[in-house]
This record gives C-alpha cells, structure tokens and sequence, in this order.
C-alpha cells in the first residue's frame, strides 16, 4: 500500500513541477531580437497595409531598426494557429546567410511562431517602417 501512495505521490509531484514549468515558460519574457547590427547585410520591409516591400541597405536605418528590435522583450499572450492581416513582415538577412523573419502586427504586437505575443518593455517603431514603406 505505502508503495502505490508513494508512486501516486511522485506523480503527482512530476505533474506539478511540469505546470510550474509551463506557467514559467509562458510568462518569461522572451527577447524580440539578439543580433549584431554590424553582421547585417540588407533588410526586407513588406508593409502589409499598403503592399510595398522596400530594401533597407544604409547602414544608419539598419541600425535604427535592428536598435529597436534588439531593445524590445515579449511576453507570451495565446496560441494561434492562423493568423490574416500584419503591418511588417521583416526580413534581416545576416552575413552569415541566416535570415531572420519577423511579422510586426501593431507597435505591442508580434508574431512569435505560433505565439500572439505583447511587447514588454519598449514598442516596435511602427513609425519609421511606415516612413520607409511610404507610397511617394
């Protein structure tokens, strides 16, 4: 009897150390972006509002852009399966070949994966990729 107590005991214990796990995970914040502005090569902007796609090649609008990004942190808000409609899908290519892909939704709003996620601490500069996106 003491046996089969002290199983269930153990189970019970794992499955509550993976629910604090979990719970941990989600509301952890995560960092938006960590890289060096110095090995990107170009950055792809789609403004998803008006259809244009722009290339960002000078150094000084990369920088402001990857400075943005790098300074921003995200909190987990819910799972999505699919999603319509951003106002940036951003692509960062790397001199290393490595491609970094971002979808903005709003200044407190990205697209992790399959992650909704809130920025924490900072706002994507909206802004400014509108500005660089912008119908002459």
């Amino acid at each position: 009897m003491t046996s089969i107590k002290f199983k269930v005991g153990i189970g019970l214990a794992a499955v509550l150390v993976l629910i604090i796990a979990a719970i941990v995970w989600w509301k952890y914040p995560t960092q938006l972006l960590k890289i060096d502005v110095n090995e990107v090569v170009r950055i792809e902007l789609f403004n998803g509002n008006t259809g244009m796609l722009v290339e960002v090649s000078d150094y000084e609008q990369i920088e402001k852009i990857v400075s943005n990004l790098n300074g921003i942190s995200l909190v987990k808000d819910k799972f999505v399966k699919e999603f319509t409609g951003f106002a940036f899908s951003i692509k960062i290519f790397m001199n290393s070949g490595e491609i970094h892909t971002l979808t903005i939704l709003s200044t407190n709003k990205v697209l992790d994966g399959s992650f909704l996620c809130k920025t924490k601490n900072a706002a994507v500069d909206t802004e400014s990729l509108y500005d660089l996106t912008a119908r002459d």
